[in-house]
């Protein structure tokens, strides 16, 4: 009994194996295309990229730049109003200073046409001048001795000029930029010519192989009949 295949079919079956040999060297052709297509297209797809981008970091420089200017002034102008809040915290707990005039007899003082002898004195001044020094709004109207509460040797309190308001305005932040609206790079087309060849690539690969399949079958039964 014959157990080997003819010439002509052994021809056939290497003919076929050829095929799939050459199939899949014509695969990884279109593979490799498109895969310098692909590379090719997100290379220009970089540059796009690159070129939407440029202005907005421009923008991000700039808005480096101008946010440490805004941080250096937000310090100074957090710093000017602690202290404005510590004055008035401390003025509104004690808003009158006391102070000891001195009382000089031998002064005249013309006070609504009369004179009077004798003067109270801080710092050297009249004591009405020095209020007024101060900024003070407490009004002392002169008078003789003893009058108003004065007293020699005593503490006299008046009331300490309020505080100016803080009216500096906060310095604003710059407004950080927007970032420009990027697109994935889009793989769709290379997905899908991918599945096609790859998909291609087998159904053929699987067809060529049945073939030789059921022709080695067929020789074989045909084989199997004859007689040596």
């Amino acid at each position: 009994m014959a157990t080997r295949l003819t010439q002509v079919q052994s021809a056939r079956l290497s003919r076929r194996a050829g095929g799939i040999d050459r199939l899949a060297g014509e695969y990884q052709r279109q593979i490799e295309d498109l895969t310098k297509d692909y590379s090719t297209g997100f290379s220009e797809y970089q540059a796009q990229v690159a070129k939407k981008m440029a202005p907005y970091e421009s923008e991000v420089e700039k808005y480096k730049t101008e946010y440490t200017g805004y941080e250096k002034n937000i310090a100074g102008y957090k710093s000017r109003l602690k202290q404005y809040e510590d004055i008035l915290k401390a003025y509104e707990a004690q808003p009158y200073e006391k102070v000891t005039p001195t009382y000089n007899p031998r002064a005249y003082t013309k006070y609504e046409g009369q004179t009077y002898a004798g003067d109270f004195y801080v710092n050297g001044m009249q004591i009405s001048q020095y209020l007024a020094s101060v900024g003070s709004p407490t009004q002392l109207t002169i008078g003789r001795y003893g009058e108003q509460g004065l007293r020699v040797g005593q503490e006299f309190s008046y009331l300490k000029p309020t505080p100016e308001k803080f009216t500096e305005a906060a310095p604003v932040a710059p407004k950080m930029p927007t970032a420009p609206s990027i697109a994935e790079f889009d793989t769709t087309q290379f997905e899908q010519k991918r599945t096609q060849f790859e998909e291609g690539y087998k159904r053929e690969v699987g067809e060529r192989r049945a073939a030789r399949l059921q022709a080695t079958r067929r020789s074989s039964r045909t084989m199997l009949g004859g007689t040596t």
